[in-house]
């Protein structure tokens, strides 16, 4: 902690000292503890995945198909790390050809559970300095929520 008097040279004196050094003294430090919040989402998802999957396909008249797809793992580890992979794909079938598009990527670095208010968030800080923040929710059936898309919490190992 810094304590700082701003004053002019002339008006300095031993009772700005004195006022500094008695503020300092009425100043109490304590060991931070997670919220009841905190601590629930950490028992909830801490060395476990967290899982999205979405799939869409759909025809056209002609009898064309196209279709996407996505994936997030998120595997958060005890010591405060994590491992982070997604998966998304295109693709496109029908009488004038074919298309597929894909794009992976995976990373990993260092994961912290906050809350402030009443919001609990998960914030992921990657070895190259990106940082992704989410949301931490439920759903009315009891779902875990990620900025309000659904992730299956699953055994790390799997």
């Amino acid at each position: 902690m810094n304590i700082l008097i701003l004053t002019t040279k002339e008006s300095f004196s031993d009772k700005h000292i004195s006022e500094a050094k008695k503020l300092a003294s009425s100043v109490e430090f304590f060991q931070s503890s997670d919220t009841q919040a905190t601590s629930d989402w950490k028992n909830d998802i801490v060395n476990t995945q967290l899982k999205y999957m979405y799939t869409n396909t759909s025809t056209d008249y002609s009898g064309g198909l196209s279709g996407t797809s996505d994936e997030v793992v998120i595997k958060l580890y005890s010591n405060g790390s994590f491992y982070y992979y997604s998966n998304s794909n295109s693709s496109f079938s029908a009488q004038s050809g074919f298309g597929y598009v894909d794009a992976t990527k995976s990373n990993e670095g260092n994961y912290e559970i906050y809350s402030i208010g009443n919001d609990t968030y998960l914030e992921l800080t990657f070895t190259d300095g990106k940082i992704y923040e989410y949301t931490l929710t439920k759903s009315s059936e009891g779902g875990t929520l990620l900025n309000g898309s659904r992730y299956f919490v699953v055994d790390i190992d799997r």
